[in-house]
């Protein structure tokens, strides 16, 4: 006999698993006073992270490792967080915090057994900042040594670049095959990263006008200030190859923006539904309450372009990482080829910071540097991360650019068509079902009058 209940069940192991990690966890949370989260010192850190947050909010991430790891600390040292940050404050050399923090450090190391990295990102990045919020002085904190970790591993697994005689390049091989298999907006997003080493939440900051206001350099010049605190100033050069696909990409897929001022890259209707049902709590798969059309524009995250990225490395590549782990084509990872670039080419670190987006105060020079001047010096990079052309004129360079960009124009129209085309058969399809429904209501209405009339024919003869 069939069981009724459909509800699902986890498999044993992972029952077991979760039960163990709530005893450890009432184990090291055991001396945790209540409601920590409402001390003082708690939501004065709270407020800082806010203030310093792009949109002013507590990230879900920060707050779940907070939630984590607060309470062992708290409990490693029975006492609330003000009295932490009242006995850091007392010290006048600034020891006591860090010795506190060592000290929880070398406890989940040797007595809990977490990994090295797990506990430094927890102890040495959520904690301090915990008494940095505060207003304790952890500038001169020696934190200890992490070991190398998985990314780095991967990304030596898959590397970006190789040595074509005496001069260094990209490696065709390794990144053209994920190009080839990304959109016409993401491929732009990608080279642009590439070739400037900018986050995707600095690039985000680049408007339509500030390309059509540049309509006729060879190089597109730019200057703003990172997202990330402390909002470094950084200079970005757009190399020929993204100047050409940003000037495509607005006249192709932006023509009908409203205004100069909006970003260049928006999200597709996909994100935008599933950014909708996140922000307001809806059902992944459940259906909108109003047609696609209704659905609000909104600016892409790299949250979104982090999830293709890696749907085209597993499902396209064939690249299975497993869980948790970081896949070799990521935002990040194209960030992290044009700082290498930057080194193969010989620049300088404070022309790297200026780029980069880094703090340093000897990189003002090449912030305040003419345009001309800085171009020049972006040159020799160019050379390395050009990814669709060997530079050896402007001319063959230029031409190679066109039929590229050609190529994609093309792509994306043939791309537009079959989605047009798509449209056009789920409506044929749902206008035969309808119609075929019709007729089978229809058909079912009177057969079954001609059954009531049948009956009561027969009951009257009777």
């Amino acid at each position: 006999m069939k069981s009724t209940d459909n509800k699902r069940h986890a498999p044993q192991h992972i029952l077991d698993r979760a039960a163990a990690c709530r005893i450890a966890t009432r184990k090291e949370t055991t001396n945790c006073p209540e409601n920590w989260i409402e001390d003082p010192a708690v939501l004065r850190w709270f407020r800082k992270k806010k203030k310093l947050n792009t949109r002013k909010e507590l990230p879900e991430g920060s707050l779940r490792l907070i939630n984590f790891w607060m309470p062992r600390y708290l409990s490693f040292h029975n006492k609330t967080p003000s009295e932490l940050i009242a006995l850091a404050k007392a010290d006048p050399e600034d020891e006591v915090g860090e010795t506190d923090l060592s000290d929880f450090y070398n406890f989940q190391l040797n007595e809990i057994k977490r990994k090295v990295n797990y506990a430094f990102t927890g102890v040495w990045s959520v904690l301090r900042g915990f008494y940095s919020h505060n207003g304790v002085l952890t500038k001169d904190w020696v934190s200890p040594r992490r070991e190398t970790t998985e990314t780095n591993r991967t990304d030596q697994d898959f590397p970006m670049f190789e040595k074509v005689g005496k001069a260094w390049h990209i490696k065709d091989d390794n990144i053209k095959p994920f190009l080839s298999h990304l959109s016409y907006r993401n491929q732009t997003i990608c080279i642009c990263l590439i070739q400037t080493g900018m986050d995707f939440e600095d690039l985000q900051q680049l408007t339509i006008g500030d390309v059509t206001r540049q309509p006729e350099e060879d190089y597109l010049y730019w200057t703003a200030s990172r997202q990330k605190p402390p909002h470094i100033p950084f200079v970005s050069i757009f190399g020929r190859e993204s100047s050409d696909m940003l000037r495509n990409y607005i006249k192709i897929h932006r023509a009908g923006a409203k205004s100069e001022d909006e970003p260049i890259f928006q999200a597709d209707i996909v994100e935008r539904k599933d950014l909708w049902k996140k922000q307001n709590k809806w059902p992944k798969r459940k259906r909108l309450p109003f047609p696609d059309e209704d659905v609000p524009f909104a600016p892409m995250t790299q949250t979104s372009l982090a999830t293709c990225f890696r749907r085209v490395s597993a499902n396209k590549l064939k690249i299975k990482m497993g869980a948790g782990k970081q896949q070799p084509y990521r935002p990040k990872r194209f960030r992290k080829i044009f700082r290498t670039a930057c080194g193969l080419a010989q620049f300088d670190n404070e022309l790297i910071d200026a780029f980069m987006g880094h703090e340093r105060t000897t990189s003002k020079k090449y912030l305040e540097m003419p345009r001309e001047q800085i171009v020049e010096l972006y040159k020799d990079v160019e050379t390395i991360i050009t990814i669709y052309a060997t530079i050896s004129s402007n001319e063959d360079h230029e031409n190679t650019i066109r039929a590229f960009n050609e190529l994609l124009v093309q792509k994306r129209a043939d791309e537009m068509k079959h989605e047009k085309d798509k449209i056009q058969w789920q409506k044929e399809k749902k206008a035969m079902w309808t119609g075929l429904k019709k007729e089978i209501k229809a058909e079912r209405k009177t057969t079954r009058d001609r059954i009531l009339k049948i009956m009561d024919e027969q009951n009257k003869s009777e």
